[in-house]
């Protein structure tokens, strides 16, 4: 039958959870207090956040493994950096 050659959804669709389509919102200010991103409020990602120097300011941005774990902003997806960050 057709099981062993067409792949169900579970093993072409991700799940919500590990999907990457979640929208990233405002970033959340975590200037001289890098623990801000600890709270999940400030970081809904399952990976965590880590406080980026952005400029005047720091703030709480996605971690990541791989692309598919950095969510979207604006209708772009945000690209996994070399140092495991999701970035504009």
């Amino acid at each position: 039958d057709d099981d062993d050659v067409q792949p169900d959804d579970d093993d072409v669709q991700p799940d919500d959870d590990d999907s990457g389509q979640v929208e990233f919102g405002e970033a959340v200010e975590c200037t001289g207090d890098p623990t801000v991103c600890e709270d999940p409020v400030n970081c809904p990602f399952s990976l965590g956040c880590t406080c980026v120097n952005m400029g005047p300011t720091e703030v709480c941005l996605p971690n990541c493994e791989t692309q598919a774990d950095c969510p979207w902003k604006d209708g772009e997806q945000m690209e996994c950096n070399e140092d495991f960050i999701c970035v504009l």
